[in-house]
C-alpha cells in the first residue's frame, strides 16, 4: 500500500504538470481554460501538505535550509537560464534588460520579461512550506485528540478563507500593485497544503481510494461538482494573481477537483511515464514557460500573424503544442537527470 500510495501520488503530480502545460495555451476564459485553471494549482500544495513531514527535521534551522536549497535556489538558476536565453534571442532582449523585468524577478517573483514566470510557484511554495512547519510542528503534530484536532483545523480554515477574501483584491502599497514575493496569496496556499494535511491526517484519501465503488462514484461526484463549481457558476480563477471570484465556490472546485485527480491516479499508478513527470514535475515546471514562449515564435511564423499564448492558439494548435512541449520536457529533464546523476 506504501509504494502504491507513493505512486498515485507522483501520477497525480504529473497530471497536474500536464494540466498546467496545457491550461497556459488554451484561450483565457475558455470552459477548458476554466475547468483547469479551477484546481490546477491547489492540487500541487494540497500533495505538498500531505507529502512534507516535519517531524523528520531536528530543527527549523534543517527545515529551513533544506527548503531554500530546494526551491530558491533554484529559482535564481532558472532565472539566470531565463536572461541568457531571452539575451540570444533579440526580440525580448531590450525587455529583460529593463527596470521593469528587475520588479517582476525581485519584488513580484514572477519574472515573465525574463520568460520564465511560472517560477513565481518555488516562492510561493517556499513561503507556504514555512509557515506550514509552524502550524504543523506546534498544532497539527501535537494534538492526539482527533476530534479537538478537527476543530482546530477547521478554525484556521476559517481564518485562513477570512484573510484570503480580505487579500483577494490588488492590494494599493506605495506604487506597487501586490504584496511581495506572493505573500498574498499565502492565505489560499496554506489553506490548500493543510488540506493536504488533513486529508493524511484523517486518512480521507485511503478511504475513497480503498473500495473500487467508493473510487469510482466518488471520482464522478467530484469531477460533477468541480465542473459546476468551477466552469458553470465561478468565471477566471487564478491564486497567483489572488483571484478567486466567488472565494468559497473556488475553494470547493479547487478541493473537488484535486480529489478527482488523486482518485483517478490511484487507477493510474503504474502508468511509468505519468509517474516520470510526477517525480521531476518541479523542476519542468520551472522550465515550462520558455517553451511555450518558444512556440509563440514557431506559432506566429508557421501561421504568419502574432500568435499568443492564451489568447488566439487555434484550439488543435493547442494539443498538439502542449503534447509537443511534453515530449520536450521529458528529454531536456532525462538529460539533466543523467548529467547530474539524479534519475529518480
Amino acid at each position: 500500500m506504501t509504494e502504491k500510495r507513493l505512486s498515485y501520488i507522483d501520477i497525480s503530480r504529473g497530471i497536474a504538470l500536464i494540466l498546467v502545460v496545457f491550461g497556459h495555451l488554451f484561450k483565457l476564459g475558455s470552459n477548458t481554460s476554466r475547468w483547469i485553471f479551477s484546481f490546477h494549482m491547489p492540487i500541487f500544495f494540497i500533495i505538498s501538505g500531505y507529502v512534507t513531514n516535519t517531524e523528520k527535521y531536528n530543527c527549523f534551522k534543517d527545515y529551513f535550509i533544506k527548503k531554500l536549497k530546494q526551491l530558491i535556489l533554484p529559482y535564481f538558476g532558472v532565472l539566470l537560464f531565463g536572461f541568457i536565453i531571452s539575451i540570444i534571442i533579440k526580440d525580448w532582449r531590450s525587455g529583460v534588460l529593463s527596470l521593469n523585468a528587475l520588479e517582476q524577478a525581485f519584488y513580484y517573483t514572477q519574472p515573465e520579461l525574463f520568460h520564465v514566470g511560472q517560477i513565481w510557484f518555488l516562492v510561493a511554495l517556499f513561503n507556504t512550506l514555512i509557515a506550514f512547519y509552524f502550524i504543523d510542528k506546534f498544532i497539527t503534530s501535537k494534538i492526539d485528540n482527533k476530534k479537538k484536532l478537527l476543530v482546530i483545523i477547521l478554525l484556521i480554515f476559517v481564518a485562513l478563507i477570512a484573510l484570503g477574501y480580505c487579500l483577494k483584491n490588488p492590494i494599493k502599497l506605495l506604487e506597487f500593485s501586490r504584496l511581495p514575493f506572493k505573500i498574498d496569496l499565502l492565505p489560499m496556499s496554506l489553506f490548500f497544503m493543510l488540506f493536504g494535511k488533513f486529508l493524511k491526517k484523517f486518512l480521507i484519501i485511503d478511504y475513497f481510494i480503498s473500495d473500487k465503488i467508493i473510487k469510482l462514484s466518488s471520482m464522478l461526484l467530484f469531477l460533477a461538482i468541480n465542473i459546476l463549481c468551477g466552469v458553470l457558476i465561478n468565471w477566471y480563477v487564478n491564486i497567483c494573481d489572488c483571484i478567486y471570484d466567488n472565494i468559497y465556490v473556488y475553494i470547493i472546485a479547487a478541493l473537488t477537483g484535486s480529489l478527482f485527480i488523486i482518485n483517478l491516479s490511484s487507477i493510474l499508478y503504474n502508468f511509468k511515464p505519468l509517474k516520470f513527470y510526477g517525480k521531476n514535475s518541479l523542476f519542468m515546471f520551472s522550465i515550462h514557460s520558455m517553451l511555450l514562449y518558444l512556440s509563440e515564435v514557431c506559432l506566429s511564423n508557421i501561421y504568419d500573424k502574432d500568435i499568443n499564448i492564451m489568447v488566439n492558439i487555434p484550439y488543435i494548435s493547442c494539443f498538439i503544442t502542449g503534447i509537443l512541449i511534453m515530449i520536450v520536457l521529458y528529454v531536456i529533464t532525462k538529460i539533466k537527470n543523467c548529467i547530474f546523476k539524479f534519475e529518480k
